[in-house]
Parts: structure tokens; sequence; C-alpha cells
């Protein structure tokens, strides 16, 4: 018996070799059903228990996504992508990224990782509001190379169609504060 919520999901993954090395992944959903609360529908149903009632109806929706990686010395290369239908208008929406580490950057064994990314959003006007549809990312990635694993990943997410631009007010946190003054 199927369900509604099946789907095929086969990674694939590609040998080290020596031009680089990657892995990526296909997932594949079909049908797949949207919980109720993403969109609120229901459809009256009487039964002979409880009368009239309202039942939850899921929306069924196709869905295929892929993320991908490749790594070439200092430099990854990020993909994710997704194209869905059934559920409004067919769109695709994706992250295309890249990754530059410069090793042993400053006194200490810290490196320095330098981003830039770039986000797609192809939905039409009349959909949900998203705030990543055509943005751009540049910025770094400072990692500590602790046991810890401290790292710290900053920079601005810039809107490339200027009437949806938002500005932000920059802040400075307080790392370490004596409790006397804050």
């Amino acid at each position: 018996r199927r369900t509604l919520a099946h789907g095929l999901r086969r990674p694939l993954v590609t040998r080290p070799g020596r031009h680089g090395s990657g892995r990526s992944g296909l997932l594949r959903h079909q049908p797949r059903a949207l919980p109720a609360s993403h969109r609120r529908r229901a459809r009256p149903r009487v039964d002979a228990e409880h009368g009239l009632a309202l039942q939850p109806y899921y929306t069924i929706i196709d869905q295929f996504s892929v993320d991908a990686q490749y790594t070439r010395g200092a430099t990854l290369w990020k993909l994710e992508a997704m194209m869905r239908g059934g559920h409004g208008d067919r769109f695709a929406a994706g992250v295309l990224g890249v990754e530059h580490t410069l090793f042993s950057v400053g006194p200490g064994p810290a490196d320095l990782g330098l981003l830039a990314e770039i986000m797609l959003d192809g939905r039409g006007d009349d959909a949900p509001y998203t705030a990543f549809d055509n943005d751009v990312f540049v910025g770094f990635r400072w990692a500590f190379n602790d046991v810890q694993g401290t790292s710290i990943l900053g920079g601005p997410i810039v809107d490339l169609d200027p009437a949806r631009r938002l500005h932000d007010l920059p802040a400075e946190p307080v790392l370490l504060a004596d409790k006397g003054s804050v």
C-alpha cells in the first residue's frame, strides 16, 4: 500500500580524483502531502457520530531537488536547487555558492574563508513573501581551529531588487563585560 508521503532518495557520490572531489544528492518526492497548517483548507463532511464537521485537506505536490558540492584545493562550490509543482504554479528555487579558504591566517592557526552566494526563488508575485528571492551574500568565515570548533560567520545579504531592499541598523555585541558595567 502506498501512502501520501512516500518518496525516492538516491544520493550520488563521485570519487576523489586528480581534478578534485565532489558530492551530490538527488531527491524526488511524488506525491507528498503538505501539512494542513501550510495552507489552511478544509472540506465539509458528514458522519454518523459527529454530524457536520470540517475535514483537513492536504494539497499534493511533486518536488525534485538536488544538492551538490565540488572541492578543488582550498575552494568549495555548492549548489542547492529544487523544483516544485502541484501547489500553485510550478517554480524553481536555489542557492549557488563558493568558498575559498586561506589557511593559517594571523598569529595563530586560524583560517579565513571568503564566501559568496546567490539566492534565487522563482515564485510569482502572488506567492507568500520570501525574504531571499533574488539576493547575494558576500562574507567570511573565521575558523579558530580549536578543539570546540569555534568559528565566526558574517557578511551582508543584499537584495538585488532595489524596490524590496531592506536597510539594517548596525550593532556591536558585548562579548566580555563585567557584571557591574552592563
